[in-house]
């Protein structure tokens, strides 16, 4: 088994490098399938770039994480964690369904346009 350290908040993950069988009959690991994403550590609203918001591997999110810190950002609110482990530390916001009233529970990286609590929503 190999180690893989993703950031603070899981200090150490064990990754299983099994092989996975994929519908084109290439081989490729369940550690090559998991993509990462830099969140803000209070917000844990998702950071990017113009072009990605995830990165395929954790190299990737650690050379965005290093720009951002010569923009001028203070890496040390920022971590890095893979999809799996960003969802269970993602934290949701309650709203108000615009149409019917009701409050629902949702991602606070949730886009306006998916979002029923925005008239964009409704309107598209």
């Amino acid at each position: 088994m190999q180690h893989l350290l993703i950031s603070d908040k899981f200090p150490r993950k064990t990754v299983d490098l099994e092989p996975v069988l994929l519908h084109n009959t290439s081989m490729i690991s369940k550690q090559e399938m998991s993509m990462f994403v830099v969140y803000n550590k209070k917000t844990t609203l998702v950071v990017g770039s113009d072009r990605h918001n995830a990165w395929k591997s954790l190299g990737a999110a650690k050379a965005h994480l290093t720009r951002m810190g010569k923009m001028g950002y203070r890496v040390s609110d920022f971590a890095i964690a893979s999809n799996e482990d960003f969802s269970k530390v993602e934290k949701q916001v309650e709203k108000v369904n615009l149409m019917t009233g009701k409050k629902f529970m949702q991602s606070v990286n949730t886009p306006r346009a998916c979002d029923p609590s925005s008239e964009l929503y409704w309107s598209m």
